[in-house]
């Protein structure tokens, strides 16, 4: 199924059986869904969504940054002023995702999966973290700006040599955050595969917790209407592709690497008519 209909259908089951649960951190009400799975061939490009406008280059910059390795924002910061809000430290987030895939665990836990499915395709044991139970959630609730919404990743090498990823979240905004994170982890996915010289497959979220805030009912309605109706698109897909870049090329040349996206993802046609913002 595409997944932009897999998308849109995602925002009218929230629409139509989410709760009203009030969000005590944040204060919100948000409608909300519980365990929830969006899946993406990836063999057609990044997928995007033609009800709102995108950023590529944002999602671009945020993966360039994750495969630094490193709790600094100073990268991220050139590219989106967002992560400031989310520092434990002046320019540091100490749980940032890249650092904990990377460093956190005392090993480079991508490396070790491109290694180990370069050893072995059929290995079922290739899971990249970015959840420290020793500090994340439970009692330790506030302790840092921003923990981790995707718990982590799996990888698989399938019969026909196509490289298949699933993604864990435990929280998604779905309309301001999930879309950024399936381009994410598309190009991510991508990326890997271009490291082991074979072709991405099937990108598949599992959703714990999929919501919609208050503030951004009206649009989330009007976005599944578009979508149903069949009505011309508000913007024009900017599907794309990332070409021959892999792991070991983004984290060699990150400011080149958004640059290459930014250019060859499509321009909207459109100018932006609505502004969605992280809810904190």
């Amino acid at each position: 199924m595409p997944f932009d209909y897999d998308y849109h259908s995602l925002i009218k089951q929230i629409l139509v059986h989410g709760d009203n649960i009030k969000n005590e951190r944040t204060g919100v009400v948000c409608k909300t869904l519980y365990h929830a799975r969006v899946c993406c061939d990836l063999r057609e490009g990044i997928p995007t969504v033609n009800t709102r406008k995108l950023y590529p280059k944002s999602a671009a910059a945020e993966l360039a940054w994750t495969l630094l390795g490193t709790q600094e924002t100073e990268f991220i910061k050139k590219y989106s002023k967002m992560w400031s809000k989310f520092e434990d430290e002046p320019g540091r987030i100490i749980p940032a995702y890249g650092w904990r895939w990377r460093k956190h665990f005392g090993r480079d836990q991508l490396l070790g999966a491109i290694n180990a499915l370069k050893l072995d395709s059929s290995n079922r044991q290739v899971c990249v973290t970015a959840w420290d139970p020793t500090t994340d959630g439970l009692d330790s609730i506030g302790r840092y700006k921003n923990v981790p919404c995707p718990l982590g990743f799996m990888l698989n090498i399938t019969a026909d040599n196509k490289l298949n990823m699933s993604v864990i979240m435990r929280s998604s905004d779905v309309i301001v955050g999930l879309p950024y994170d399936i381009m994410m982890y598309s190009m991510l996915c991508k990326l890997i595969a271009n490291e082991l010289k074979i072709s991405a497959g099937c990108l598949t979220f599992f959703l714990n917790n999929v919501h919609i805030y208050e503030p951004y009912l009206k649009e989330a309605d009007a976005m599944v209407w578009r979508h149903r109706m069949h009505i011309p698109p508000l913007y024009v897909p900017q599907g794309f592709n990332i070409g021959d870049w892999d792991v070991n090329k983004v984290t060699k040349c990150p400011d080149a690497f958004v640059e290459y996206v930014t250019e060859v993802a499509k321009k909207d046609e459109y100018p932006p008519i609505i502004k969605f913002e992280v809810i904190e």
